[in-house]
């Protein structure tokens, strides 16, 4: 995997840990928007490996994952 395919799933997971302290101090919608971005993160390792470039659209995730 590359650095920046690795750097990914930590920056996911940094995020889903402030989406958790935000829960429970009852920052709901503010929690789901830091999960959202923890996905997306998430899901940006994976396509980098596969498409070699960063996609920047959520259109460039989904023709990224139907080839």
């Amino acid at each position: 995997m590359t650095p920046q395919a690795a750097r990914s799933p930590d920056k996911a997971q940094q995020l889903l840990g402030e989406a958790e302290t935000m829960l429970r101090v009852r920052l709901n919608e503010a929690a789901g928007r830091t999960a959202y971005l923890a996905a997306y993160h998430a899901a940006q390792a994976p396509i980098f490996e596969r498409a070699g470039k960063v996609l920047k659209t959520h259109a460039g995730y989904k023709r990224s994952s139907s080839s």
